[in-house]
């Protein structure tokens, strides 16, 4: 069934060596391929292991690799998506643990220096804390995450008050910090 599974991808998924998003099988019964691939979604490891059972898969792998690699930008961090129409990256927004799938899935061979390693590693050392979402381009926590981190402080808030806390500021803190405790767990994890 894996096989078929494979050869479904190869056939419906893959155009030009490079994997896609989707097949949209649903408009007037012809099958339309994704212009786009999420950087997250290219699962190196897979293809490598289909590469090693079936050599047509070997190109596939290298196509996907360069691709993976290229969306690296100088701060370690990847672009969200490659447009094949546009022949871009795109996206400077991708949450964190997105970047985590690309850097593993392009790194799953083994690098002695991961940029994206190095870059959570400076964040951890200068804040204390990895933040759910970064500029790929910048390094900088994005606008998004810095608003909803005042929308769930202020949540944590309204909840402490209901709850007659005597600490609300703990409880506010601690809704805001669970997010990065549960990343640096992830690290210690995946980057041993």
């Amino acid at each position: 069934m894996a096989w078929q599974i494979a050869a479904n991808i190869k056939e419906h998924e893959v155009v030009d060596g490079a994997l896609r998003d989707f097949v949209n099988w649903r408009d007037w019964g012809q099958p339309t391929v994704a212009e786009s691939v999420q950087l997250s979604y290219v699962d190196l490891p897979v293809i490598a292991e289909l590469a090693k059972r079936d050599e047509t898969w070997a190109p596939i792998y290298r196509r996907n690799k360069r691709l993976l690699a290229d969306g690296r930008t100088d701060k370690g961090l990847f672009y969200a998506s490659y447009d094949f129409s546009k022949k871009t990256y795109q996206g400077v927004r991708q949450n964190t643990i997105n970047q985590l799938y690309a850097a593993l899935f392009l790194e799953h061979d083994g690098v002695a220096d991961s940029p994206t390693l190095a870059f959570f590693k400076s964040k951890m050392a200068e804040d204390g804390k990895v933040l759910a979402e970064y500029d790929a381009t910048t390094g900088e926590p994005t606008r998004f995450f810095r608003i909803n981190q005042r929308v769930r402080a202020f949540g944590a808030l309204r909840h402490a008050r209901r709850r007659r806390s005597t600490d609300r500021r703990c409880d506010a803190k601690v809704a805001l910090d669970a997010e990065s405790a549960e990343m640096e767990r992830a690290f210690r994890l995946l980057f041993r």
